[in-house]
């Protein structure tokens, strides 16, 4: 597994299914996802601040990096790198 460097949040991206769009948009990038790794925290002043973000969150995020593994790492799967401060939101397990 990957672990992410300081302030950097490593996402799997939830494709949205056409049933849930009013009008489709087959060019949209997703911009939810569940949090898969996060890194340590990033120093201000000397100290390290750590993350709010955790493993498991279902958040809403605006752009990030975009990264293509290897086949034999989770059958191809895209995941992107954020930086905390492009999470938007966590979304509630009763909204999800």
């Amino acid at each position: 597994m990957l672990r992410p460097l300081r302030d950097r949040i490593l996402v799997k991206p939830i494709e949205r299914r056409a049933s849930e769009l009013i009008q489709a948009i087959h060019n949209e990038l997703p911009t939810e996802g569940i949090v898969v790794a996060v890194g340590p925290g990033k120093f201000i002043k000397g100290k390290r601040i750590p993350l709010e973000s955790k493993v498991g969150d279902h958040i809403k995020f605006g752009e990030g990096d975009y990264l293509k593994f290897p086949e034999h790492w989770e059958g191809n799967q895209r995941y992107l790198v954020l930086q905390e401060a492009d999470i938007a939101c966590v979304v509630d397990q009763g909204l999800a």
